[in-house]
């Protein structure tokens, strides 16, 4: 029996809907943790280490790998190991900024696999008719991972997502982790709204971070539902990171990874 657990619906694929037995796992998600709320759980695991120090030495760790990242090197945390990846084709032997970008790949170092060796999956069922987000795609770099950039379109698949319906609440909105500053996409924007699919433009001067995508909406198969019902999803904005599509491991990586651009 493993030592962690992650929980999980089950999903048809929507892509092959006509298979009923063609379904994936959907993560439920058990919150989010930024870097002070890292430290909070640190310091209860070991309350004697001071706060100030704690936090100097995270921005410390922060500021060496990138150091060390930038300047060509592989850098393996233990958890993950990170190296950064020159992404774009070479014109004339130049290096064009414009064209071309620095990405960084990141792969499960080996304390990560241990634990995801440990970890057991638990099924909570089918999400059926329920109302969800499955997943999302960024329209500028087809990153399907919740990064997202801001100025461009991302799309929303799932269950039961036209926006539709009379209640205030309803319509989609994008929620600042860090501020809490809601901003709500103006209908102008949605450019594709069904139930299977919603698309939207993000605002141009959407500042960097994470946010939670909120869609409220009265929507029913036949009629509208007397009370609005909400799907959320977390997306991160002024990064790409997505899966590689084909790249080859690192010696001792496990293979698999993750892209960052940092210029998106």
């Amino acid at each position: 029996m493993g030592i962690f657990t992650l929980k999980g619906w089950l999903t048809k694929n929507r892509v092959t809907l006509d298979n009923t037995e063609d379904m994936y796992l959907m993560l439920e998600s058990a919150g989010n943790l930024t870097k002070e709320q890292l430290a909070q759980v640190i310091l209860k695991e070991d309350p004697g280490i001071r706060k100030e120090n704690l936090e100097h030495i995270m921005g410390l760790e922060n500021r060496v790998i990138c150091e060390y990242v930038s300047n060509g090197f592989s850098v393996d945390t233990g958890v993950v190991r990170i190296v950064a990846q020159p992404k774009g084709l070479i014109e004339g032997m130049v290096w064009n900024p414009k064209k071309n970008y620095i990405g960084v790949s990141v792969y499960p170092g080996k304390v990560l696999r241990e634990a995801l060796a440990n970890t057991d999956v638990k099924i909570l069922g089918e999400k059926g008719d329920a109302m969800f987000i499955a997943d999302g795609e960024d329209v500028e770099t087809r990153a399907t991972n919740g990064s997202a950039t801001a100025g461009s379109g991302y799309t929303l698949h799932g269950r039961q997502l036209k926006i539709e319906g009379t209640d205030p609440s309803v319509g989609l909105t994008l929620t600042n982790h860090a501020t809490g500053l809601v901003t709500i996409i103006a209908p102008k924007k949605i450019l594709v709204n069904e139930p299977s699919k919603i698309a939207f433009v993000l605002p141009d001067d959407l500042l960097d971070g994470d946010y939670t995508v909120t869609v409220t909406t009265q929507y029913g198969h036949s009629e509208l539902l007397k009370e609005p019902r909400t799907a959320v999803k977390d997306i991160t904005v002024g990064r790409t990171i997505g899966t590689l599509p084909v790249e080859p491991s690192l010696p001792g990586d496990g293979g698999g990874g993750i892209y960052i651009d940092p210029n998106a």
